[in-house]
C-alpha cells in the first residue's frame, strides 16, 4: 500500500525540521490519534532508533529507525506487529510556511494483509489528521513564545 499525504507548517522551513526531528520521550505533542507512547532507544550522529505504540485500527508497537537528512528531510523504516513501513518526510519552503510531503510505503501481514485494500482511506485519513494535530501543536508553541508565554504540553 502506497500513500501520500502533505501538511502545512506556518514556519520557516529550519524551525519546521528542528521541531518534526526532535523525538523526545513522552513527547507533549504527540497528537494522540495515532501514536501513544514513543521511547527514544539510540541517538547517534544522524539516525534515531524508537519504539512507537498506539493505535491504527488495532493496537500496535513498533520498532523505528529514523535517518535524518538535514537541512530537509529524513526518512524512516518500521517493523511492527502489523507489517513493515518505510516512510519518507520532505520539506519545502512555500512563501508563508513550509510543505512537508510524506510517502508511507506500508506492507502488512498475517490477518491485517487482508484488510490492505479497505485501510487504504482510513489509514491516510488517520495519518493526515496526525500531521494536522502537530502542525496545530506546533503553531500553538510558537505563538505561546511570541507572547512571552512558557509553552505548556499539548493534550
Amino acid at each position: 500500500m502506497f500513500l501520500q499525504v502533505t501538511q502545512r507548517f506556518q514556519a520557516p522551513l529550519a524551525e519546521v525540521y528542528r521541531w518534526c526531528t526532535d523525538f523526545q520521550d513522552t513527547d507533549p505533542s504527540l497528537s494522540r490519534i495515532r501514536l501513544r507512547t514513543r521511547a527514544v532507544l539510540n541517538r547517534r550522529g544522524g539516525a534515531v532508533d524508537m519504539e512507537e505504540t498506539g493505535v491504527m485500527g488495532f493496537p500496535f508497537a513498533a520498532k523505528f529507525h529514523v535517518d535524518l537528512r538535514p537541512p530537509a528531510a529524513w526518512d524512516a523504516d518500521g517493523q511492527s506487529n502489523m507489517g513493515r513501513t518505510h516512510n519518507t518526510y520532505r520539506l519545502s519552503p512555500e512563501a508563508d510556511a513550509t510543505r512537508l510531503d510524506m510517502t508511507f510505503e506500508i506492507h502488512l501481514r498475517g490477518p491485517y494483509r487482508l484488510m490492505g485494500p479497505f485501510a487504504h482511506g482510513f489509514i491516510r485519513t488517520r495519518i493526515a489528521r496526525e500531521w494536522a494535530d502537530y502542525a496545530r501543536a506546533m503553531e500553538t508553541q510558537r505563538e505561546r513564545r511570541r507572547g512571552g508565554e512558557e509553552p505548556q504540553p499539548v493534550s
